[in-house]
């Protein structure tokens, strides 16, 4: 599918609770044509901050983020079998990114980390910093299955230390708007020396973006935690714009914190900002014409209302990569919900 060669300006004002500030312009870039892109720009608030963005094209990040062809090897029909709809996808032929799930959607997402490594921007950082300067950070649950230090190896030829996070959001009602607060739980960084510490002056990190809640607060937590670190690369397949600028607000660190995507910026629908579907402006996409047909792939309901309006890029998040069965309920929760179709009678259309 062709590459569009095009700027874009996406305006958001976010009003949430008391939470002022929330209003900006995301700026993206031309796109050169290859089969192997990359898409750069910035989310911009209003009064001056600015979060760094680099979107990913490859054969794995469209295969994500839009349609593809369905794997017969995938497991995915012994699931389905459970709501009754396990030959739908055998006539359908072409299924979206929501429906690669497990291990088949593990293999996909550490292929395109891949390829976001391959960016200008991070071959800067391999060729600026040493061993021993980078650190990889997967997040738990979904950043445990990105292959981020396999991913520093294989393209930017580092052996680094990696340390496992958890952290989540927890209800916190001193917190403005959101209610939320990160809370860490590990931060597996016990066999690193004061001196191994200092040295450290990137950090890799891997997590999807929804509300930006995590990040806001591990951002000054690693800021803590290494002295000397200059730069935070988040790899996060997923990222809503809501989430970013969250992030480009509330981050509290002189460390130059960046984003790398798959392919586009999702969407929030309120109230609940992690229901994130495609935004439908074909500028938002670095492939307008995988855009399009995701958007027929999902279609119409019978009020005429565009299921990919509201169809969530993530849906279980997390559950995705590690309960497939719960991810699918949810999908039909949600289509019966939104548009009054069961799973089976939407892919029995």
């Amino acid at each position: 599918m062709g590459l569009e060669d095009m700027a874009y300006e996406h305006r958001f004002d976010f009003k949430v609770g008391n939470e002022a500030g929330l209003s900006g312009v995301v700026q993206l870039e031309d796109v050169e044509r290859s089969a192997l892109a990359f898409r750069t720009g910035a989310l911009k608030l209003a009064d001056g901050k600015e979060l760094p963005l680099c979107l990913t094209h490859s054969e794995a990040t469209e295969r994500f983020m839009y349609l593809g062809e369905a794997d017969g090897r995938s497991g995915l029909n012994g699931i389905l079998d459970t709501l009754g709809c396990s030959n739908s996808f055998a006539r359908n032929g072409l299924i979206p990114g929501q429906f690669i799930l497990g291990a088949a959607r593990t293999r996909l997402v550490m292929a395109g980390v891949r390829d976001c490594m391959r960016s200008p921007s991070f071959g800067a950082v391999f060729s600026d910093y040493g061993d021993g300067e980078i650190v990889a950070l997967p997040i738990l649950r979904e950043g445990m299955k990105y292959g981020l230090g396999e991913a520093v190896l294989e393209v930017g030829g580092r052996l680094c230390d990696e340390i496992v996070v958890d952290a989540h959001h927890v209800s916190d009602a001193l917190v403005p708007g959101l209610g939320r607060r990160m809370e860490l739980t590990v931060f597996k960084d016990r066999d690193l020396s004061e001196a191994e510490r200092d040295a450290v002056k990137v950090a890799v990190l891997g997590d999807s973006v929804a509300s930006g809640t995590v990040i806001v607060g591990l951002v000054e937590e690693l800021a803590r935690r290494f002295p000397n670190l200059e730069r935070i690369e988040l790899v996060a397949p997923l990222a809503a714009v809501y989430g970013l600028a969250r992030i480009a607000a509330f981050s509290r660190s002189g460390a130059m914190v960046r984003i790398h995507c798959f392919e586009t910026l999702i969407n929030a629908l309120p109230p609940d900002y992690y229901y994130s579907p495609h935004f439908n402006e074909a500028e938002m996409h670095i492939c307008p014409d995988a855009q399009r047909a995701y958007r027929e792939w999902w279609g119409q309901d019978r009020s005429g209302d565009w299921i990919a309006d509201t169809a969530c890029s993530g849906y279980g998040w997390s559950e995705a990569f590690f309960n497939p069965g719960k991810q699918l309920r949810m999908i039909e929760e949600e289509l019966l919900r939104r548009h009054g179709l069961t799973l089976k009678a939407f892919l029995d259309r």
